[in-house]
């Protein structure tokens, strides 16, 4: 009797054991299969190569990134639980990411350029103390929050809306004289957003200078554009959190283009385009418009003047110099 009797205590502890362990398994977070989409009805005309999906725990912890090519989206294996999210396009050069702990505050800029030989004085005449960034690349984005992507829901699924973070000035320049005394021609434009935040839809902070091309596009004309970040001018003005905001429009917008003439001497001119750069948030498609240049004459006058006048010397003995293959 008494043998039964402790052979029926083991059997109920082991019970016991059992039934905790299988409790703390549950407690575990368990592995969900969630259909993830991309509704393009906000930029149909879109054309990532990849999609970048950041899922933010709402409990706390590390974000997670998945990837998937293209920009239908697929199906995608997350630890079940509550998470807010970011999507961006991944298949960018220029675009770096910083303070990507928290949806808030993820945010994404371009960096540092020094495309010109003399940064410092970039800077020093287009834009104070700005610094000279890159142009980003072409970018969408979307946020959601409270996703509840546990066992209990039947289809976890995750429906983002990507639209376009970017705005293209674009401008033109009349009145050109002397066109054909210029050389190097690049432009830059200042009081630009540094960086855009998707999960608050607004641009950062900090403001930048960014060069950008232009070319010749008539006899005494010549045109360009720069794509920047850009955020819904509607959520301008909402308080922001971690360190940035949606600023109000720069109160100045510097555009000042660059020529090499006389003899590669640097020459730039700027304009006060700030009025026209409000105004584009009203009208979109609206270009930057300057209506004179003055390049500087050529040395010695005329279209044949001026320093881009090549000389060679006379020819001297001709030497052979073989090139490796």
């Amino acid at each position: 009797m008494k043998k039964m009797l402790y052979i029926t205590a083991l059997t109920s502890l082991f019970v016991a054991t059992s039934c905790e362990q299988k409790e703390l398994c549950m407690d575990h977070s368990h592995i969900v299969s969630v259909q993830l989409d991309f509704d393009w009805a906000k930029a149909p005309d879109a054309s990532p190569a990849t999609m970048s999906l950041y899922l933010f725990p709402r409990e706390g912890g590390s974000p997670l990134r998945y990837d998937v090519v293209g920009r239908e989206g697929g199906t995608i294996r997350v630890p079940a639980g509550e998470y807010d999210a970011i999507c961006l396009n991944s298949d960018t050069e220029n675009i770096l990411y910083r303070n990507t702990e928290r949806q808030e505050t993820f945010e994404v800029y371009t960096a540092t350029t020094e495309a010109y030989p003399d940064n410092n004085l970039l800077r020093m005449r287009s834009g104070g103390d700005e610094r000279v960034a890159l142009a980003p690349d072409r970018l969408w984005c979307d946020h959601a929050e409270s996703l509840d992507l546990t066992a209990d829901v039947a289809a976890p699924a995750i429906t983002l809306h990507p639209k376009e973070a970017n705005y293209t000035f674009s401008v033109e320049i009349g009145g050109v004289e002397n066109l054909h005394s210029a050389r190097g021609l690049s432009a830059t434009l200042s009081g630009m957003a540094a960086g855009y935040l998707p999960g608050k839809d607004e641009v950062s902070v900090e403001r930048v200078t960014m060069p950008f091309e232009i070319s010749v596009s008539g006899e005494h004309t010549l045109t360009g554009s720069l794509l920047t970040f850009w955020a819904d001018p509607q959520r301008e003005g909402e308080e922001g959190e971690g360190g940035t905001a949606p600023a109000p429009q720069p109160e100045t917008n510097i555009l000042t283009i660059y020529a090499d003439v006389n003899e590669d001497t640097p020459w730039q001119y700027t304009y006060d385009v700030s009025e026209q750069v409000a105004a584009s948030q009203a009208a979109p498609e609206q270009p930057i418009v300057v209506e004179e240049l003055p390049l500087p004459e050529p040395v010695g006058g005329g279209e044949g003047g001026g320093g881009f006048q090549p000389t060679v010397d006379d020819w001297g003995e001709t030497v052979e110099i073989v090139v490796p293959m």
